[in-house]
């Protein structure tokens, strides 16, 4: 056998070629295998084995709401999470007559639900086909009933080691009640405002960080989970010198360079400015001005992280200058 991989053997005189595999040769392997007659005469064969690990099935992880009433939607957003990271579908087993799901959030949906006691099997499969369920009792009552809130913000799952991440939790009650919010779940130094809603982790250190937040209307509540990824980042820098002088009734043009030496893409946005000034998104500061005078100006850069650079200047509008025409003599 010229090559393969470690541990692999085989018999000389059967051909029988038996291999097994271990934790670290997850991934592609190569095998090549030769059969030689007693005259030295050979032939050979290459081919590839895949090998892939365990795969877990995913878990469902938020509790169902089990009391609905007449003529009350019911809604129930399922949370799931799959050891590997697969992406998730979601479809319903037994289920009551006009319930749905969304497969790819998992919002169970019932419009119009009907008076009794009905059974929901909820289903959560990865990318392998292996799945999970989840079965429960729904009751729905001739009177309506509290209904749990539901977050309906999407957070920022990427950020840069020192760079304050903000994420400020948005969250509906169907109700109308006044709602808590909390962290259910966070890296340490992450903490949440009860009463906006506003996430926010000063200092973040780098690794990758499961977050769990939730809205509680003080009955019932509503989660949401999301992964955060820290990365080394160095944040952007301005490159370029601003104008800062125009003619009053003159164009003025600025075109702001910034420079990020990890490649990101980065955004700009004017923070202070007098009115009429506008700037693009490829960074042009553009203002046709009528009155003479000095005005702050104050552009921010940047990237995807969120790290930024501010770049601050006063921007002086004049009037032209007269020039005497000359007497002839």
């Amino acid at each position: 056998m010229p090559s393969a991989p470690t541990g692999a053997v085989l018999d000389p005189l059967t051909g029988v070629l038996s291999w097994q595999p271990t934790e670290t040769q997850l991934g592609d392997r190569e095998f090549a295998v030769r059969v030689t007659d007693s005259r030295g005469s050979f032939s050979g064969q290459g081919f590839t084995v895949q090998v892939n690990g365990t795969n877990t099935p995913p878990a469902i992880t938020s509790v169902p709401p089990t009391a609905a009433g007449v003529g009350q939607p019911y809604r129930y957003a399922v949370e799931a999470t799959d050891p590997e990271g697969d992406a998730l579908r979601f479809s319903l087993g037994e289920r009551p007559e006009g319930m749905t799901v969304d497969e790819l959030t998992g919002e169970v949906l019932w419009d119009a639900p009907t008076l009794g006691t009905h059974t929901v099997e909820i289903i959560a499969s990865d990318s392998h086909n292996d799945l999970n369920r989840q079965r429960y009792t729904l009751v729905v009552e001739p009177t309506a009933v509290n209904q749990a809130p539901r977050i309906t913000s999407t957070p920022q799952g990427l950020t840069g080691v020192g760079t304050e991440y903000t994420y400020t939790l948005e969250a509906e009650d169907p109700d109308g009640d006044t709602l808590n919010y909390q962290l259910l779940e966070a890296p340490e130094g992450m903490a949440v405002d009860a009463v906006t809603g506003e996430v926010l982790w000063d200092k973040p250190v780098a690794g990758t960080y499961t977050v769990a937040v939730g809205a509680n209307d003080g009955r019932l509540g509503g989660a949401q989970r999301f992964t955060l990824t820290v990365v080394d980042n160095s944040p952007p820098r301005f490159t370029s010198e601003p104008i800062a002088t125009a003619v009053v009734g003159g164009d003025y043009s600025y075109t702001v360079e910034a420079l990020d030496i990890d490649g990101d893409a980065l955004s700009y946005q004017l923070t202070e400015a007098p009115e009429g000034m506008s700037l693009d998104r490829f960074g042009r500061v553009q203002w046709q001005a009528t009155d003479e005078g000095s005005f702050p100006v104050e552009v921010t850069v940047t990237d995807r992280f969120g790290a930024t650079d501010v770049q601050s200047y006063r921007y002086l509008n004049k009037f032209q200058a007269q020039t005497k025409p000359k007497r002839a003599l």
